[in-house]
């Protein structure tokens, strides 16, 4: 995540807010915050990019910082499985297998998943790859 904060911080209108959201999430991504900016947010607020899709686009903060927690959509598939962190409000658990096939097919439904066109370019095949194999898998 530290990568992607640093690779979109010039997409964001507020950098340090976005850095130091991620740090909440990644303590990895501390290192990235200035001295200057503060401590870490008291509580973060969860952005769902399948009901908040319309805002994104005007927040360019928001679009980082859920391009950011997307990223993991895009790992190489024996890493993917600890990516559907993502959904974990979707999902009443790990056995719910209708819950993921919804969240899954929502995004996949989504003209694109991710906000930034770095993230578009870079990461969309692969992110969109592994939630069509996750599809057929959770496809009941």
């Amino acid at each position: 995540m530290a990568f992607w904060v640093a690779e979109l911080a010039h997409r964001a209108a507020d950098p340090d807010a976005v850095a130091r959201a991620v740090a909440a999430i990644e303590p990895a991504a501390a290192p990235l915050l200035r001295p200057a900016a503060g401590a870490p947010p008291e509580s973060l607020v969860a952005l769902d990019p399948l009901r908040d899709r319309p805002y994104l686009d005007d927040d360019p903060d928001a679009a980082v910082l859920v391009d950011v927690l997307l990223t993991g959509l895009s790992r190489p598939r024996v890493e993917y499985p600890d990516s559907r962190v993502w959904a974990a409000d979707r999902i009443d658990g790990p056995d719910d297998l209708a819950g993921r096939h919804r969240a899954v097919r929502a995004l996949l439904d989504l003209d694109s998943i991710y906000a930034t066109p770095e993230c578009r370019a870079r990461l969309e095949g692969r992110a969109r790859y592994n939630l069509a194999t996750e599809e057929r898998a959770t496809r009941g």
